[in-house]
C-alpha cells in the first residue's frame, strides 16, 4: 500500500487544484481506513514481530517502531539510547521534529509523540538500564 502513496505525492504538485483536494481527500479516507493508529493496535490485530510499522497520526503516515515484546507488546518506541552514537544536544527544530535512525538511536519527535497521545488515553514505560547491566522500568 505505501509505495502507491509515493507516486501520489511525487505527481501531486502537477495536479489541479480539484485534483488535488480529490487525491488529498482519497488518501485521507484509505489511510484511516487501512491503517493503525498505533502500535498496539497493530499488536492486537496480531503482528507480533518488532519493528518499524506504519501509523496515521493527525491523518499522516509516520513510521514509528514497534516493540512487540516487552511487558504484553504494543509498545511506541519514542526515544532510544544504546551507544551514544547520535548526539542529543540538539535544537529545539530536532526534537520537535524527530531525529536519528528508527533502527538505532533516536528521538521521535514531539509534533509526533503530541499527535500520538492526543488519540486517547496511554501508558508511558520508561526503561533504563545502569552501568552494571541492571535494569529497571517504570509505568506512568
Amino acid at each position: 500500500m505505501i509505495p502507491s502513496f509515493v507516486v501520489i505525492f511525487d505527481s501531486y504538485n502537477r495536479l489541479s487544484q480539484k485534483q488535488n483536494h480529490l487525491v488529498s481527500l482519497l488518501l485521507k479516507t484509505h489511510l484511516n481506513m487501512n491503517c493503525p493508529t498505533d502500535c498496539a493496535s497493530i499488536y492486537y490485530n496480531g503482528v507480533r514481530r518488532s519493528g518499524l510499522y506504519t501509523v496515521v497520526l493527525a491523518g499522516a503516515p509516520v513510521e514509528v517502531f514497534c516493540d512487540m515484546d516487552t511487558d504484553g507488546g504494543g509498545w511506541a518506541v519514542i526515544q532510544r539510547r544504546v551507544d551514544g552514537t547520535v548526539t542529543f544536544d540538539r535544537t529545539w527544530g530536532d526534537y520537535r521534529d524527530g531525529f536519528g535512525d528508527l533502527h538505532s538511536e533516536f528521538w521521535l519527535g514531539n509534533d509526533h509523540i503530541h499527535d500520538l497521545t492526543s488519540q486517547g488515553e496511554y501508558l508511558l514505560r520508561i526503561d533504563l538500564e545502569d552501568w552494571s547491566n541492571k535494569h529497571k522500568h517504570q509505568h506512568y
